[in-house]
């Protein structure tokens, strides 16, 4: 595939004219200082739903920035960032970092914010979710991020579903600088998540040649986002015998293990997003998807406490489920059967039960072929349905105590 080469210059804050063709993205000679740490810890804690974060992704790539001139005549007039949606998202607006390159027109510039949804390719496509205008001035501060923070808050939020891409264009000659992250040490990682519109026509960044390098970058557009959260797992297996091992698999909304928003699985450890009491006094354990062996064959009640640590905020839930005893019974996996002192002819005779017993007949297959409830001490159970075979008996009184026997019908 043939790749658009786009030309660079070193030079002051207004772009050369020697270098204005229809194929240059014209980066800026400024310096644009950041601090990562400010921008990445979490300050609002919350429940659900969360409360809105502002999604610093692009921000938390870059190893260094770059300010790239947009405008309509030399050079791109339009970057778009994509996003995923792992879920049901609001978007309550974006923040961008730019300033207008010089007083040509006037010290300010409206430039357009939109929102689409992403087609092939990370691109944009169909008609803008969402459209507005933006100032840019030419308050350059130093190059500090903050001087150059712009906001685009809309005045009504947007819910998308599917993952969308964050457009800012400058559809004037008079260019603004756009900052990125950088494209000469590859912080967008080979991801190729922000197209560059040349223009009119959207080009996907890896055809995109700057300087003798491939267009391996962001642009520094962060999502204004909120979202629910449902933290839920399943109990996989239940205990038999004198305790076992039970697994347990996380069933949590996907946006906790999504890279874009979420902190712990941005550096590759959504382990610690999640935390279990397995109920029986032993000590936490910070697991996605843990296993654990509990010593006594009894009921559990299991908690998970799991949350989001997004770029700016931090929320929260549990969720609690048992750990039962199994309902089924078979030689491979009790062994504290008892077993009757003689065969099961039609009535089997069971002595020495609490009151308000339950009484289950199990087949060797596991299946309950009899269930029956006794408030005596001694019960009776018919077994003439009953093939001849081996069966097991489960007893459970009303203090949840298990018997488990082993019968043979004659």
């Amino acid at each position: 595939m043939k790749k658009i080469l786009l030309s660079l210059f070193i030079g002051g804050i207004a772009f050369s004219a020697s270098s204005q063709n229809n194929n240059v993205l014209q980066e800026m000679d400024a310096a644009i200082h950041f601090d990562k740490n400010q921008l990445l810890t979490p300050t609002a804690k919350g429940t659900t739903p969360c409360s809105t974060d502002t999604v610093d992704y692009t921000l938390a790539k870059a190893t260094g920035l770059a300010a790239l001139t947009l405008n309509n005549a030399t050079s791109a007039q339009a970057l778009g960032q994509y996003f995923n949606a792992p879920q049901s998202l609001t978007l309550h607006g974006a923040t961008f970092y730019a300033y207008k390159v010089d007083a040509t027109g006037g010290i300010t510039i409206d430039v357009d914010v939109e929102v689409y949804l992403a087609g092939a390719d990370s691109m944009p496509t169909g008609a803008p979710l969402l459209s507005m205008t933006v100032p840019v001035d030419t308050t350059f501060g130093g190059g500090s991020l903050t001087a150059l923070e712009k906001t685009a808050a809309f005045a009504s939020p947007i819910v998308v579903t599917q993952p969308y891409v964050v457009v800012v264009s400058n559809n004037s000659p008079n260019g603004i600088g756009a900052v990125c992250n950088s494209y000469t040490a590859g912080d967008g990682a080979q991801e190729w998540l922000c197209g560059v519109n040349l223009f009119g026509n959207w080009t996907r960044p890896y055809d995109v040649v700057v300087g003798g390098n491939a267009f391996d970058a962001d642009m520094l557009i962060h999502p204004m986002v909120s979202y629910d959260i449902n933290i839920e797992f399943t109990v996989d297996n239940c205990l038999t015998g004198a305790g076992g091992s039970v697994s347990f698999t996380n069933t949590s909304s996907p946006i906790l293990n999504d890279r874009m928003y979420s902190q712990a699985a941005f550096i590759g450890n959504t382990d610690t997003s999640y935390v279990y009491d397995f109920g029986d006094a032993t000590p936490v354990v910070y697991e996605e998807n843990p296993t654990h062996i509990y010593a006594i064959n009894q009921a559990y009640s299991v908690t998970m406490v799991a949350g989001i640590t997004g770029w700016r905020t931090f929320c929260a839930e549990q969720h609690t489920a048992p750990v039962d005893m199994c309902t089924g019974i078979n030689e491979s996996n009790q062994n504290n059967l008892v077993m009757y002192p003689n065969p099961v002819k039609d009535v089997l005779t069971i002595n020495g039960l609490t009151s308000n017993s339950t009484i289950t007949v199990i087949d060797v297959a596991g299946k309950v072929v009899l269930i029956e409830n006794s408030i005596h001490t001694t019960h009776t159970v018919s077994t003439n349905q009953l093939t001849a075979g081996i069966y097991y008996v489960k007893i459970v009184d009303e203090a949840n105590t298990a018997q488990a026997y082993k019968i043979i019908k004659e």
